[in-house]
């Protein structure tokens, strides 16, 4: 049997600048970079994106995963991802809602920070392929190992 595991909600007042290093650390040993040396150890968003992406993100081509996101979508073992419907001009072209390749996952989030990160990689010359964000939307994306 999986060991216990232990939830506990503390109020923001309650959060101290080391509880907060030891989530970043946590969740950078998981999920990836994170936290304020976040882009002291992987640069900038656009340089990690040329890396990702090889010759850049400005050059990748979304036709390819066009009939595959359905089928990779409602395999999904994540709920709110399964249920989620494939939204912009890729899968519809009379989208008008400026979403190239999203997810319409109907988790409503703020998006002023990745909207802020966004205007970054542009204002370092990268072309976002997978156009805006519409409310209750993801982008979609498929990385390949």
């Amino acid at each position: 049997m999986p060991g216990t595991i232990v939830i506990e909600k503390i109020q923001g007042h309650g959060v101290s600048e080391e509880m907060l290093a030891q989530a970043a650390e946590l969740f950078s040993s998981d999920y990836g970079i994170w936290g304020p040396l976040a882009e002291e150890k992987m640069g900038t968003f656009g340089n990690f994106c040329k890396a990702a992406f090889g010759d850049g993100i400005e050059k990748l081509n979304l036709s390819g995963i066009k009939d595959l996101v359905p089928a990779v979508m409602k395999s999904s073992p994540v709920p709110y991802v399964k249920m989620a419907k494939p939204t912009g001009s890729l899968f519809d072209q009379g989208d008008q809602t400026g979403a190239v390749c999203c997810a319409d996952t109907a988790f409503w989030v703020d998006h002023a920070e990745p909207l802020a990160a966004l205007d970054v990689i542009k204002e370092d010359g990268i072309k976002w392929p997978f156009g805006d964000l519409p409310d209750g939307c993801e982008f979609l994306a498929f990385v390949s190992r």
